[in-house]
């Protein structure tokens, strides 16, 4: 089961990027720490931007440890269609090598200049090369929405391969959108990674990133508490390390 870290350069995270033992007792645990604490062999980071990915690089660097870099990017049927929102859905393109990145750095940058934060299929095909990994993420792929949310998403994977990834968070429906993930690889013939996405260290650190959340996502007249923190989605203390480590090894 493959370890997915965010960090705060998402705003999805209390994760930080700082250095190993540069973290302060009381303060946000680093994923270096944690990637050292745990004994992992390489750091698979999946961010929502590219603002993290000079100090990852760097810091991954000076430990010699192997940085797996990925973007979680909005995708949909057409980006120049007035309702391209009703389509669109979570992809994630890995960096191989330092080509990759660099075009990962232009994909990236097409987006937000071109199209509001959008790719999509003809773009990606388009300026897709063997410097890049594509991977069907759990959450918010076209399988999540077009199963529980009506949406129509007609993703064309002609150009490459992915991967379908595969979690269990403990929440309700993920049983069901694991068997839908997975009915989707095999009738494609597409890999599937079990993976688990890591938004902070232990169980106990929910009531941080609940606070956390909710700072990043006020929203005028809506009253937001730990009692009732209205995060969508999100009803699970289990995108942590702890549970990693015991879903990794149930008989210690």
């Amino acid at each position: 089961m493959i370890p997915l870290f965010k960090s705060t350069y998402s705003l999805k995270s209390i994760l930080t990027l700082e250095k190993p033992g540069d973290s302060t007792v009381d303060g946000p645990d680093s994923i270096f720490d944690l990637v050292k604490e745990y004994g992992l062999d390489r750091l698979v980071l999946v961010e929502d931007t590219m603002i993290g990915f000079k100090k990852a690089l760097e810091t991954s660097q000076k430990l010699k440890l192997p940085l797996v870099f990925g973007i979680r990017f909005q995708i949909c049927n057409d980006r120049s269609a007035e309702d391209k929102k009703s389509s669109a859905h979570k992809i994630i393109i890995f960096a191989k090598n330092d080509d990759g990145a660099r075009e990962l750095m232009r994909l990236y940058s097409a987006a937000f200049s071109e199209s509001e934060g959008f790719l999509d299929y003809k773009v990606l095909s388009e300026r897709w090369s063997d410097n890049l990994d594509l991977a069907i993420p759990f959450y918010d792929s076209f399988i999540h929405r077009n199963n529980f949310y009506l949406q129509d998403c007609i993703p064309d994977l002609s150009f490459t391969r992915p991967t379908v990834f595969v979690e269990n968070n403990l929440l309700p429906f993920d049983k069901v959108l694991g068997d839908k993930a997975k009915a989707f690889a095999a009738e494609n013939g597409y890999d599937t990674q079990q993976t688990k996405t890591i938004y902070y260290a232990k169980r106990e650190d929910i009531a941080a990133y609940c606070t956390y959340k909710i700072i990043t996502n006020r929203q005028g007249g809506k009253a937001q508490t730990l009692e009732k923190p209205e995060l969508e989605d999100f009803s699970s203390c289990e995108f942590c390390m702890e549970s990693w480590r015991e879903m990794e090894n149930p008989n210690p």
